[in-house]
């Protein structure tokens, strides 16, 4: 992404980008509290977040780095990335 996802111009191109994969977006705004501490950054990380996790399961998503490394506590050190 080009723009942080907290402007305008982030929020816009995340938007784009999430239409282009399936979302409903607007209706997805929709249910979000006016009271709500979230935001639509929040909203929009949750939708990348399913779209990563969907392509875990089917297998076409990647772990980077591909080898397992793990901190001082053993936890897994690795992003996962979603390649169209």
């Amino acid at each position: 992404m080009a723009y942080s996802k907290k402007t305008p111009a982030g929020v816009t191109e995340r938007r784009r980008v999430l239409r282009a994969a399936g979302y409903g977006l607007d209706r997805l705004e929709a249910c979000l509290p006016p009271s709500s501490k979230a935001g639509i950054d929040d909203l929009l990380d949750a939708c990348v977040l399913h779209d990563v996790a969907c392509r875990i399961l089917d297998g076409s998503a990647q772990a980077l780095p591909e080898t397992e490394e793990r901190d001082s506590r053993g936890l897994l050190m690795q992003v996962w990335h979603a390649p169209r």
